[in-house]
């Protein structure tokens, strides 16, 4: 739905928060004192140009005076001007810099489920994109109210000098900005919406094409996805070049306008009153005053048309994402209390799954949102210490099982709970366990070997040697040119499937987790390979392990398997 460019900018301003709104208002009020000084630098100039002009020699000294007086004036405004752009970008990047760090917090805090219904190509773009949009309506409308304010001071001060003239030119870019309105800026805002879509289906076949480059060379692809591409890049290069003309022709048409309108008031006041030495100051001023208005015109024209395009973007922001992103933007103080909860919640990790407690599932039913029902009514009991093997056939919800024992997905229908040995009952989702997750294709980071194992936790070199050994990848680390600072490329292009396979083992195992899951985690390996690794796993002191997998060479290390049908 189009929401109004008012509308966006009020969300826009709701976002900023108590803290920014105040800090806004400052700058706004430092504006209104530049503009009073860009004011009063250019109102001395006129008795400035009149005492040059009333020709008497004996007023070198009253001339030398107010030129330095304009001077000063001059001096005191950039200054303070040149000192306000600094304040003002600093306020700029420090929101976008919290609104950045806010929407990467909001996709990751959204459900995995989230993940699998939307384009991953898409979610990269909503934080790009998103960001940069917010990032460019603050600038402009900060812009648009900077340049605003100075040409609303210029122009009451031309109704001093000469009210019809003023009245005249106002009226005239008035009406200029209603017709850019109506003819112009819902071109732009259009335009910027077309463009933002052929963008996205660019992203999405540049990533498909990258993820797919071995399918793309083995089935002579390349061909059709460069066709696709360009198809949607002319689209979007036409769409830019029509945004151009849209955005830069009110300038031209200002530019215009502008001088005609100060040629026929000139002309129209040397006809009604002469050449007065008094006239003549005054239209010197007024010149003076017009050079500068006219590129502040232009300049708002273009505030306004960044606005319109970036509203495109805005449009496609829901009420629930500016609810999210005030829900994170919160006080350095806030800040804090989050980080500590994060903390307390990596100190009560461990221990919670101890000896005599069991996993109990019961009547589990699970369904995508396509409506397709992976699970009905699943039942299984998963002991702490035991390894647990999930057989069945593909499709069958194996590993959707696995995502709703770790969390990552919640269940329609049923129970997932905790009894401990000493009685007690608590629900799987409060219990804060510590899951070590080995999936089938292991997700390596563009970084080294101790980095992809590690993974954005702490460095503990006791960890390290135990996941290394857990994972058998001592004489792997041997081979590599710099060991574990060699850097294993994007997805680990430079290891060998089943050597990713033994890395994302050694992840997994890293932080002693109090249950280890493995969805087809061995099925890359080589039988050779395959047993030495159940062989460690299947020796680590009480780990309670839950395998899912369609090889009997993994399942036989299990305790008990459960069939899924």
């Amino acid at each position: 739905m189009n929401k109004s460019l008012g509308v966006n900018l009020l969300t826009l301003w709701n976002l900023f928060g108590r803290k920014r709104q105040i800090q806004f208002g400052v700058l706004v009020f430092f504006y209104v004192i530049g503009a009073v000084l860009e004011t009063a630098s250019i109102s001395l100039i006129f008795p400035f140009v009149s005492t040059i002009l009333e020709g008497d020699h004996e007023s070198i000294s009253k001339v030398a005076f107010f030129a330095g007086i304009v001077f000063i004036c001059f001096l005191v405004k950039n200054v303070f001007v040149y000192g306000l752009g600094i304040i003002k970008r600093k306020y700029i990047v420090n929101q976008y810099k919290d609104t950045s760090k806010s929407l990467l917090r909001m996709h990751l805090d959204q459900d995995y489920q989230s993940f699998t219904d939307e384009d991953s190509s898409a979610l990269i773009n909503n934080i790009n994109k998103y960001t940069g949009s917010i990032f460019l309506s603050i600038q402009s409308m900060l812009e648009f109210i900077a340049e605003s304010v100075v040409i609303l001071m210029l122009l009451a001060y031309m109704c001093v000098l000469n009210v019809n003239i003023s009245a005249a030119l106002i009226l005239v870019y008035v009406l200029i900005m209603i017709l850019f309105h109506r003819f112009i800026y819902t071109k732009v805002r259009e335009t910027g919406k077309r463009s933002n879509h052929s963008f996205d289906r660019m992203s999405a076949v540049t990533r498909e094409a990258i993820n797919g480059i071995k399918e793309v060379k083995l089935y002579h692809a390349k061909d059709a996805v460069e066709h696709l591409y360009e198809g949607y890049i002319e689209e979007n290069v036409t769409l830019e070049v029509k945004q151009t003309v849209y955005s830069t022709l009110p300038r031209h048409l200002i530019e215009l306008i502008t001088v005609a309108c100060m040629l026929m008031a000139f002309l129209a006041v040397y006809v009604t009153n002469g050449s007065s030495e008094d006239v003549m100051s005054k239209m010197a001023i007024l010149a003076l005053i017009l050079i500068r208005v006219m590129p502040g015109v232009t300049r708002i024209n273009g505030y306004l048309s960044s606005l319109y395009a970036n509203s495109s973007v805005l449009d496609r922001m829901d009420g629930g994402f500016y609810e999210k992103i005030q829900g994170i933007l919160k006080e350095d103080t806030q800040s804090k209390s989050h980080a500590a909860d994060v903390q307390d919640k990596d100190t009560h990790t461990t221990g919670r799954f101890n000896q005599g407690s069991k996993i109990v599932c019961s009547n589990l039913s699970f369904s995508y949102e396509n409506g397709k029902e992976v699970l009905k009514k699943i039942s299984v009991e998963i002991p702490c210490g035991a390894i647990v093997g999930l057989r069945g056939p593909s499709g069958i919800g194996k590993s959707t099982l696995l995502n709703l024992l770790t969390g990552l997905l919640v269940p329609n229908d049923g129970r997932l709970d905790i009894e401990h040995g000493d009685g007690t009952t608590e629900q799987l989702s409060e219990a804060k366990l510590r899951f070590g997750y080995l999936p089938q294709k292991v997700f390596l980071l563009n970084a080294n070997l101790k980095e992809n194992i590690v993974f954005y936790r702490d460095y503990d070199k006791e960890k390290m040697t135990h996941a290394i050994s857990v994972a058998q990848i001592a004489d792997m680390i041997a081979g590599l040119g710099q060991g574990e600072n060699t850097n294993l490329g994007e997805n680990g292009i430079f290891l060998s499937g089943g050597q990713c396979q033994r890395v994302g083992l050694a992840r997994a195992v890293y932080d002693s987790p109090d249950i280890l899951v493995l969805d087809e985690g061995t099925s890359a390996l080589d039988e050779c390979l395959e047993e030495e690794v159940m062989r460690a796993v299947s020796r680590l002191n009480n780990q309670t392990v839950i395998i899912a997998s369609h090889r009997e060479s993994t399942l036989k290390y299990c305790d008990f398997v459960y069939e899924l049908k």
